[in-house]
């Protein structure tokens, strides 16, 4: 067993609100590297605006109804 499934277990031994109190504990050790994430997204549109899709193309993509390769 990997310590990641070790973890998930103890974790499903949890009560309901310690559980949720973990979770949110995990996200917040996250919030500095997502933030970076967001900023360097956001970057990279600002200086590549050809690469954008716009929100209909998008939601296909995000919803799996049209292929990456749309021109």
């Amino acid at each position: 067993m990997t310590t990641l499934d070790a973890v998930v277990a103890q974790a499903l031994e949890l009560s309901p609100n310690e559980r949720a109190i973990l979770v949110l504990r995990v996200q917040e050790s996250l919030a500095p590297d997502l933030e970076s994430m967001l900023k360097r997204e956001a970057q990279c549109a600002d200086e590549h605006p050809e690469s954008l899709l716009d929100w209909e193309d998008a939601e296909k993509v995000i919803f799996g109804r049209v292929d990456l390769n749309v021109a």
